[in-house]
């Protein structure tokens, strides 16, 4: 496995993890605002660390998708 490739899956492990806590605060109907936004912030860093990843390992870089739109 290469890094990219592990470092995809411990992203995807986070990402569980964070939405299983992302779904409790909203069961406990507990209004916890800073715990909240920081889960927020860590699911959609970690959202678009995953989409940077997948798209180095397909090879398709910013520059390959503008040759795509000439």
């Amino acid at each position: 496995m290469t890094t990219l490739q592990f470092q995809r899956a411990r992203l995807r492990k986070e990402l569980c993890v964070i939405e299983l806590k992302l779904q409790a605060l909203r069961e406990r109907g507990v209004c916890d605002l800073a715990s909240l936004s920081q889960l927020q912030d860590a699911q959609t860093r970690h959202q678009n660390l995953l989409a940077m990843i997948d798209q180095h390992i397909s090879g398709t870089g910013v520059a390959d998708q503008c040759k795509g739109a000439s």
